[in-house]
């Protein structure tokens, strides 16, 4: 278990880091992006398994037109069989000529030697199979087959046909090639198309960016933004106008307080200075000398009897 949570962990890590730059995109540019890795891989998937299902399909139909094949031969094989005429098997297996799939062909005899054989290619040679059981089996690149030769209900001699899947490879190419084009084409379709549905969610969040900028930078907090609608983009418009609202008002009470305090200052500055001529006044007429100091020690008043002893 502990292993498990560390894999994931480091698994975690790993796509943290892969979509670090994928984070640092716009907005617009992300929705694309997620759009079309969506589609893309959706389309992908699908004609994925078209594309297996109808080659098993085709590999399938081929196993069946192999073993009919192989039904026909052994068929008309029985009189060669019963005669021993390996030169009429022979002729019978030559027809196959005329069907490139096929490579090799071999008919066995009841006890298992080698009666006929067809090969497409003279210089390739063919290991007989290691069973004459009624089979079939199916590797990357052929596909054989092995059949009971009947006679009235009696075994008398086997049949094994080699098949190539060049076919197959060949359907497999035009598959992928109609596949890409589809795939292609449907991905410009959704690129077009997305870039312009994926407005509808970025426009309003870019607006509301710029919004935001506008107000930081200028420090005007009437701006207000329209919303398109009454989803969620249309619900934080809203909570943003309103933040910006709240904000207005404060703002104004807050610079009607400072004029405000302004005003007490500037009356109670005026004040002061009355009452500060007042006693100055009131010291100059007193006879003896009055000296006014600040807490520096630094003489800040006179009045003029203080003047008068000073001289």
């Amino acid at each position: 278990m502990r292993d498990v949570e560390v894999i994931l962990s480091q698994v975690l890590t790993v796509s943290n880091h892969m979509l670090k730059p994928f984070r640092d995109i716009s907005l617009n540019h992300k929705l694309l992006c997620i759009i079309m890795v969506t589609c893309s891989g959706a389309l992908l998937l699908a004609c994925a398994v078209i594309m297996v299902h109808d080659l098993l399909q085709y590999r399938q139909d081929m196993s069946q037109e192999l073993s009919v094949q192989a039904d026909i031969i052994g068929a008309n094989s029985t009189i060669a069989l019963a005669q021993r005429d390996a030169t009429a098997a022979y002729r019978m297996l030559h027809a196959l000529r005329f069907q490139p799939s096929i490579d090799h062909a071999i008919i066995y005899a009841k006890d298992g030697w080698v009666f006929a054989t067809y090969s497409s290619d003279a210089t390739s040679s063919l290991a007989p199979p290691a069973s004459y059981r009624q089979d079939y089996g199916v590797d990357l690149l052929t596909l054989s087959l092995v059949r009971e030769i009947m006679d009235e209900g009696e075994r008398v001699g086997t049949i094994y046909i080699q098949s190539n899947l060049d076919n197959v490879l060949q359907r497999w190419m035009a598959l992928g090639s109609i596949v890409g084009g589809v795939i292609l084409a449907s991905s410009l379709f959704a690129f077009l198309l997305s870039n312009r549905l994926q407005a509808l969610i970025s426009d309003p969040i870019l607006r509301l960016t710029s919004l935001t900028q506008r107000v930081s930078s200028e420090k005007n907090y009437s701006l207000r933004e329209t919303k398109d609608g009454q989803d969620e983009i249309g619900t934080l418009i809203d909570g943003f106008n309103g933040m910006l609202e709240q904000i207005q008002i404060r703002d104004r009470q807050l610079n009607t307080h400072q004029d405000k305090l302004e005003q007490e200052v500037a009356v109670r500055t005026a004040e002061l200075e009355g009452l500060n001529r007042q006693v100055e006044l009131i010291l100059e007429t007193v006879g003896e000398g009055i000296i006014g100091l600040d807490a520096q020690g630094q003489a800040t008043f006179d009045n003029t009897a203080a003047s008068g002893m000073l001289r």
